[in-house]
C-alpha cells in the first residue's frame, strides 16, 4: 500500500511518503507547485507519485498520479467543489454590499453604528445555513478509469 501524506499545524509544508506503512521520504515544500516521490519495492517494481497543484482561474486543486514501472496505474484529483464555492459567493457579495451600504448610510447620515447588525447577521446567518447544508468544499474524484489501456 503507497501513501501520501501532507502536515498540517506546525507541520504546514511538510510532506511525507509511506509505504507499507514506513516512513521512506520526507520534504519540506512551501513554494513548488509539483512534487514527486520514487520508490522501488522488493520485487524490483518501480513506483513514482507526483502530487501537482492546479491553480486555474476559477478552480483550484491538487492531482496525484501513481506510475509503476513508467506506466500510470492510478490518478486522483481533490478540487474545489463548485457548489461550494456558488453558497460562498452568495453569502459574501451580498454581505460586503451591505457593509458598504451601511456605511455608507452612516457617513452621509446620522444614523447609528447599530445598522452594522444588518450586514454583521446576514453573514452570521449565511455561515451558518452553509456550515449546515454540508456542502463539500472539496471534492475527490478517482479518475484511473480516464487512463488509456
Amino acid at each position: 500500500m503507497i501513501g501520501f501524506v501532507c502536515g498540517w499545524g506546525q507541520q504546514v509544508g511538510k510532506e511525507r511518503f509511506y509505504y507499507n506503512d514506513n516512513l521512506l521520504g520526507e520534504k519540506q515544500q512551501r513554494t513548488k507547485l509539483k512534487t514527486s516521490y520514487e520508490h522501488k519495492n522488493a520485487a524490483g517494481d518501480h513506483f513514482e507519485v507526483v502530487l501537482k497543484a492546479s491553480i486555474q482561474f476559477n478552480n483550484a486543486g491538487s492531482i496525484c498520479t501513481l506510475t509503476k514501472n513508467g506506466e500510470m496505474i492510478g490518478r486522483v484529483e481533490m478540487l474545489q467543489n463548485k457548489g461550494y464555492m456558488r453558497m460562498f459567493r452568495l453569502i459574501l457579495y451580498p454581505a460586503a454590499i451591505l457593509f458598504i451600504i451601511t456605511f455608507l448610510m452612516m457617513k452621509i447620515g446620522n444614523s447609528s453604528e447599530s445598522l452594522l447588525l444588518i450586514p454583521i447577521l446576514y453573514l452570521f446567518f449565511g455561515i451558518v445555513y452553509m456550515i449546515r447544508s454540508k456542502v463539500p468544499m472539496v471534492k475527490v474524484a478517482d479518475t484511473s478509469d480516464l487512463i488509456d489501456d
